[in-house]
C-alpha cells in the first residue's frame, strides 16, 4: 500500500512539474522582424524586452516642387511598449493605446509577423512567405 501511495505522490509531482515548465526559447519573439527577401520597401520591427521600434524603409526618393526631399513615412520610426495575447501583438502608442496589431505565425522555417489583413486572408501562398516579416535573432 505504501508503495502505491509513493508512486501516486511521484506521479502527481511529475504532472505538476510538467505544468510549470517555463516556455522554451522558441516561444520568444525577441529580435528583429524584417522582410525575408531582398526588398526595396517595407517594415522592420525590433522587439526587445517589452519594447518595440517600428521603422519603414524604401529606395524611392521623392522630391517636392521646391526641390526638398519629401519624407516618405511621416511619424516613423515609432517606438513604445507592446502587449501580446496569444498570437496577437499589439503595438502601443505613447498613451498606452493600441496603434497597430500584428499576428505571430510559427512555421517550420521560422517565426513571422503578419498584419491583420494578411492573417485573415485565405490567399496567403508560398510566394507570400518568401517576403513576409521574418524573425531574425541577434
Amino acid at each position: 500500500m505504501r508503495q502505491q501511495a509513493r508512486f501516486g505522490g511521484i506521479l502527481v509531482a511529475l504532472v505538476l512539474a510538467a505544468c510549470t515548465v517555463p516556455p522554451s526559447v522558441d516561444d520568444t519573439i525577441e529580435g528583429q522582424f524584417k522582410p525575408a527577401c531582398l526588398a526595396l520597401a517595407g517594415d522592420i520591427i525590433d522587439i526587445e524586452g517589452d519594447r518595440y521600434t517600428w521603422r519603414k524603409f524604401t529606395d524611392e526618393i521623392v522630391v517636392g516642387d521646391d526641390g526638398e526631399l519629401i519624407e516618405p513615412f511621416p511619424g516613423f520610426p515609432k517606438s513604445g511598449q507592446f502587449t501580446r495575447e496569444g498570437d496577437e501583438l499589439r503595438l502601443l502608442n505613447g498613451n498606452g493605446e493600441p496603434s497597430a496589431a500584428f499576428y505571430v505565425r510559427k512555421r517550420a522555417d521560422g517565426v513571422y509577423l503578419l498584419t491583420a489583413d494578411e492573417s485573415a486572408s485565405d490567399t496567403v501562398d508560398a510566394a507570400f512567405w518568401r517576403c513576409a516579416l521574418k524573425l531574425t535573432r541577434p
